[in-house]
């Protein structure tokens, strides 16, 4: 896991010059739809939230068995780096029968047999990089690369890849000392319930993404929310103390607004003020100088919590048993692909 986690950047490179993936499509499409759950979904919601204001709203993210009020002219992406997610599969059928073009991004699996048989363009994550049992949430970088390459090719999004380039290079020279950080708040966290907030427009790519790592590699419960929506329903909550220790975060990226800045520091003054014991607060602040290359640096700093997390509890931080143990009882039910 620490091996996946330092691999950040060198995943973006490699598929920045990866000569397996069109330059350009044939086909003009109207909107771009990409069916992808768990780790394999994480990458997209960056793409949106950080570039999305090159996309015309043309990306559409599909968290479910289907895809709906697709057009006839939509280019469908169906993305599963096991190859074998079960809401995926149905999807990407669904895909086949009502988008114009479709395309399957996976290391293998279920998905790239049926890409194959169907002569549906495969683009495969090269796992071969990776260390064994590398995790799907792992794979942000390349996936990320992967689905800016392919907006651009479809001609949706306007010079895409010159920001991952310059998004890189920034994190690369902002990313000395993350681990220590996180290292040390991951020892603040340990014992009690965290809670990872961020602004809302970039609620998907951090705060939520901190969270699930903190699920996945902590083995640890932990909860997300989005600033300034909390100040209005989530923050009343914690007057009651039920005998659990809380730890907020606030990812701060510089482009947030003084508005919702201030709003974190009135709270925690609040709190404090109150002698919410149980509560305590901490504001992280993401250096860099793009706003991709500060959520990159967000991701690896939330990567490193939960992983330094995890080797206090003592847990191994790559397997997930529980959802796999979860998988195999559906599939008893024989709803692999159900719709």
């Amino acid at each position: 896991m620490a091996t996946a986690i330092a691999g950040l950047g060198n995943q973006i490179r490699f598929a920045l010059a990866d000569t397996t993936l069109p330059a350009k499509l044939d086909q003009s499409f109207d909107s771009i739809e990409v069916a992808a759950m768990g780790g394999s979904a994480l990458a997209w919601d960056v793409l949106h939230e950080t570039m999305g204001h090159r996309l015309n709203g043309a990306l559409r993210i599909h968290r479910d068995y289907s895809v709906t009020q697709v057009s006839p002219a939509a280019l469908g992406i169906a993305c599963s780096v096991s190859g074998n997610t079960e809401e995926t599969l149905a999807a990407y059928e669904m895909m086949r029968e009502r988008c114009g073009c479709v395309i399957a991004i996976t290391a293998g699996g279920e998905l790239a047999k049926r890409a194959i048989s169907n002569s549906v363009q495969l683009i495969r994550v090269p796992l071969e990089n990776e260390p064994s049992d590398f995790q799907p949430r792992n794979s942000v970088g390349y996936l990320l690369t992967y689905g800016a390459r392919l907006l651009q090719a479809a001609g949706i999004g306007d010079d895409l890849l010159s920001e991952i380039e310059a998004a890189v290079i920034d994190y690369d020279n902002h990313c000395d000392g993350i681990e220590d950080r996180a290292k040390e708040i991951a020892q603040w966290i340990n014992g009690n319930i965290p809670i990872v907030y961020s602004s809302a427009s970039l609620f998907n790519s951090l705060a939520r993404t901190m969270k699930i790592k903190f699920n996945e590699n902590a083995k640890y419960a932990a909860f997300a929310g989005a600033l300034p929506e909390v100040n209005h329903n989530e923050m009343i909550g914690f007057e009651s103390d039920i005998g659990t220790g809380f730890r907020i975060i606030y990812l701060s990226d510089p482009s947030d607004s003084d508005a919702v800045i201030n709003r974190f520091s009135t709270m925690s003054r609040l709190f404090e003020e109150r002698n919410f014991s149980h509560v305590q607060t901490r504001q992280v602040d993401l250096i860099g100088d793009t706003r991709l290359g500060r959520v990159l640096g967000g991701i690896n700093f939330g990567d490193w919590c939960s992983y330094h997390l995890a080797m206090l509890r003592g847990v191994d931080p790559t397997p997930v048993d529980l959802i796999e143990e979860f998988k195999a009882e559906l599939a008893k039910n024989g709803n692999i692909t159900r719709g």
